[in-house]
C-alpha cells in the first residue's frame, strides 16, 4: 500500500494534465470525463445497498420470491440492451471501434446466465424453504448483534473512500503515455504505463480482498460468540464482542487474511489472462510447499473457520476439508441441506451481481457513446463502474453472507448432536 501511494506521488510530480490536451481520445480523458458518471453510479450503488439491507430485514420472504422471478428477466434485459445499442452509434456501430463486436457477442453472456439461474432455481426448488430459513436466521443474528450493522456501514464508507482515492491515482498514471511525433501530438501506451496500470489494478483488488477478509473474520468471531455463549451470564454487549473480534482480525489473523486474499487473486486472475502452464505452477507450489490443495486455501470457509477457532490458514484449510458440515443421510440430491446453503448464497449474491452488471453495462455504453464524442476506451469505464457496484454492495451483502458461513461452520464444528442453537441445526440439517 505504501508503495502504491509513493508511486502515485512520483507520477504526480512527473506529469502535467496540460501535456495531453491535444489528442481527442485517450484513456486519461475517458476516465477523467467519466467522473460524473462514476459518481452517480457510486451513489446508486450506496442507495441499493441500504435498500437491500432494509428489505431483507423487513420483508425477507417476499423479497426472496421477487428475486427468484426477477433476476432472469433482468439478465435477459441486460442481454438485449448492449446488443441493440451496438447498432445505434453515429456510424452504425463503427463509432465504438472494436467494442461493437464485444457488445454483440458479449450480450450472449447474460442470456446464458439467465438460463443457468432458471435451471439452478428449478433444480433447488425443494430446498427453497430451508434456504429462506437460513437467511431468516442470519437476519435474526444480525438483529441481536447490531454492531455487525455498524461494521458493514464502516466497510461501506471505507470502500467508497478508498475506491475514489485509487481512481484518482489510477487515472493519473495514463498521463505518462503521450508522445510527440513530427511536431504533432499523438498518444500511445508504453510498457511502463501498462505495467503501472496492472500494478494498480492488482493492488486495488488485493486491498478489497483484505478488507473483505477482515470483515469476514470479524463477523465470524462475533457470530461464534453469539452461537456458543449468548446465554452466558453476565452478558457481553455486541459492540464489545465486535471490537475484540476486529482487533483479533487486524492483528493475529491479519497475515492469514492477506495470504488468503493474495492466493485467491493469484489463482483467479491467471485463470482468465495467463497461460495454463502458469496456473499449473501455482497449483504445484501449493501442493509441494504448502501441503494443502489450493481450493481449500482460497475457500472462504477456511478463513471463517480460522477466525472462529483462531487457527492459521494452513491448519484451517486442513480442518475445513475434514469438517462434516451437514448430515448426508436420508436426503436426495435436490433435497440435500447443502443445496439449501448454496441456494441461500446464490439468492444473497443476486443483488450484488445484478447491480454490478447493470452499472458496468450502463457505464460502458454511455462512455462509448458520449465521453469524448464516443470513446474506444469505454470498456474501462464499464469495468470500473462494475467493480464499484460489486465492492459497495458487497460491503452490506457480505454481512449476511458472512453470518451464513459462520453459522455453517459453527454447526459443523458442533456436530449433529449439538444443542447450542436448535434453529441452526434444523435449517442446516446438522
Amino acid at each position: 500500500m505504501a508503495g502504491m501511494f509513493t508511486t502515485s506521488f512520483v507520477v504526480w510530480l512527473h506529469t502535467e494534465e496540460a501535456d495531453i490536451r491535444n489528442p481527442k481520445d485517450t484513456i486519461y480523458k475517458t476516465l477523467h470525463g467519466s467522473m460524473h458518471l462514476l459518481t452517480v453510479d457510486t451513489f446508486v450503488a450506496i442507495g441499493i445497498s441500504l435498500l437491500w439491507m432494509y428489505l431483507l430485514k423487513s420483508f425477507v420472504k417476499p423479497l426472496i420470491y421477487l428475486i427468484m422471478v426477477s433476476v432472469p428477466m433482468v439478465l435477459v434485459a441486460f442481454s438485449i440492451y448492449p446488443f441493440v445499442m451496438s447498432f445505434k452509434s453515429p456510424e452504425g456501430g463503427k463509432g465504438y471501434g472494436g467494442q461493437v463486436t464485444v457488445m454483440r457477442w458479449g450480450s450472449i453472456v447474460p442470456a446464458i446466465m439467465s438460463v443457468t439461474w432458471v435451471y439452478t432455481a428449478w433444480k433447488s426448488r425443494f430446498a427453497l424453504n430451508r434456504a429462506i430459513g437460513i437467511i431468516q436466521l442470519a437476519c435474526r443474528i444480525i438483529g441481536e448483534n447490531s454492531a455487525l450493522v455498524l461494521l458493514s456501514f464502516g466497510a461501506l464508507v471505507g470502500t467508497c473512500v478508498f475506491t475514489w482515492i485509487w481512481f484518482g491515482m489510477f487515472t493519473r498514471v495514463f498521463l505518462t503515455g503521450n508522445i510527440l511525433i513530427g511536431g504533432k501530438w499523438g498518444w500511445s501506451l508504453n510498457k511502463k504505463t501498462i505495467c503501472l496500470g496492472v500494478y494498480y489494478i492488482v493492488m486495488y483488488l488485493w486491498t478489497l480482498g483484505i478488507a473483505s477478509g477482515i470483515h469476514r473474520a470479524t463477523s465470524a468471531a462475533t457470530v461464534s460468540q453469539w452461537y456458543f455463549h449468548r446465554h452466558a451470564i453476565p452478558t457481553t454487549s455486541s459492540k464489545a464482542i465486535m471490537t475484540a473480534a476486529l482487533r483479533h482480525s487486524t492483528t493475529t489473523l491479519f497475515g492469514s487474511i492477506c495470504l488468503s486474499s493474495m492466493l485467491s487473486l493469484l489463482v483467479r486472475l491467471p485463470l482468465i489472462v495467463a497461460p495454463r502452464r502458469f496456473v499449473g505452477i501455482i497449483h504445484l507450489f501449493c501442493f509441494q510447499f504448502i501441503a494443502s490443495p489450493i481450493a481449500a486455501l482460497i475457500n472462504p470457509l477456511t478463513l471463517t473457520y480460522g477466525a472462529i477457532h483462531s487457527l492459521p490458514l494452513l491448519a484451517s484449510s486442513k480442518a475445513t476439508m475434514n469438517l462434516k458440515f451437514v448430515d448426508t443421510a436420508g436426503f436426495g440430491p435436490s433435497r440435500h441441506p447443502r443445496t439449501a446453503y448454496r441456494l441461500s448464497k446464490m439468492l444473497l449474491t443476486a443483488a450484488r451481481g445484478v447491480t454490478a452488471m447493470s452499472l458496468g453495462i450502463g457505464a460502458w455504453v454511455a462512455a462509448a457513446r458520449h465521453v469524448n464524442g464516443g470513446s474506444v476506451y469505454g470498456y474501462l469505464v464499464g469495468l470500473i463502474a462494475g467493480s464499484i457496484g460489486w465492492a459497495i454492495i458487497g460491503a452490506t451483502e457480505g454481512c449476511l453472507s458472512n453470518v451464513v458461513d459462520a453459522c455453517l461452520v459453527c454447526v459443523g464444528s458442533e456436530g449433529s448432536g449439538g444443542t447450542h442453537c436448535g434453529e441452526a441445526q434444523m435449517v442446516f440439517g446438522g
